[in-house]
């Protein structure tokens, strides 16, 4: 169900992406957010260096903030000039990235996240 939803704010996003790490996903057309959790501090500050290594200023803004040792709580913003395909390339990279270092997946059983497109 959330790879629907990522679908439908993402329509390129690349078939097979894992997005049972995201957690608290939200989008109001021109912020997208999402928590991810990791098994330790050392993935989380991992994570967040290899996020801020994708920013890039003619692109999105990108907000980053810790909570507690295991939550990464990550804001994209559209720039009004941004092209979407390059925010789908963030977004596909981050959770591919995210995946690589041991982020927490959702469990199969839980619901998908309540979206205001």
């Amino acid at each position: 169900m959330l790879s629907s939803v990522l679908k439908r704010l993402f329509p390129s996003l690349v078939e097979g992406i894992d997005t049972t790490l995201l957690h608290n996903l939200q989008s109001d057309g021109q912020h997208c957010s999402f928590d991810l959790k990791f098994e330790s501090k050392e993935g989380m500050n991992t994570m967040m260096f290899y996020i801020m290594g994708l920013h890039h200023d003619k692109t999105v803004h990108l907000h980053l903030k810790m909570v507690g040792n295991d939550t990464l709580q990550v804001v994209v913003e559209h720039k009004p000039d941004a092209s979407k395909d390059l925010l789908e390339i963030l977004v596909y990279d981050i959770c591919d990235q995210a995946n690589k270092v041991f982020a927490v997946h959702l469990p199969s059983s839980s619901q998908p996240p309540t979206l205001r497109l």
